[in-house]
């Protein structure tokens, strides 16, 4: 009984590390290369990772990118605040997380905006963790 305990909390141990994948450090995390500034509608953000997310990521992933669409949701977690845009159906949207908490406190849903921000694909942070979503996010968001 005790071996089974001990190899039980030892596998739970192992699965806590092999699954923990940390958010970036923002002094490490490395931005892609890019001669020009990408300006794309959340539809076709949202439909770029639909289709293909291999290619999506080649184009968007660690890039700044500015994407424009309609306010779906304004809302906050215990460390972020996020805009999310509207893509049409459920759970279709882009996730923005701002980081300035005060600058969408006028904004409403409906209301129409560019956000520049930094693609993560469909990646997507939970405190420290990194995790896949089914909609692509940004990070380091400011609205434009």
């Amino acid at each position: 009984m005790k071996k089974d305990i001990t190899a039980f909390l030892l596998l739970l141990a192992l699965l806590f590390t092999k699954c923990e994948n940390t958010a970036p450090d923002t002094n490490k995390f490395t931005l892609r290369e890019q001669s020009k500034l990408e300006t794309i509608n959340a539809l076709d953000l949202y439909n770029a990772y639909e289709g293909n997310a291999v290619n999506a990521d080649d184009k968007f992933y660690r890039k700044y990118i500015i994407v424009s669409g309609a306010i779906l949701q304004i809302d906050k977690d215990e460390e972020n605040v996020f805009v999310s845009l509207d893509c049409g159906g459920v759970n279709e949207k882009i996730k923005c997380f701002m980081t300035n908490g005060s600058e969408v406190s006028k904004l409403k849903p409906n209301n129409i905006v560019s956000i520049k921000g930094v693609c993560l694909g469909k990646r997507h942070f939970i405190g420290n963790i990194l995790t896949d979503e089914n909609y692509p996010t940004l990070i380091w968001c400011i609205l434009k």
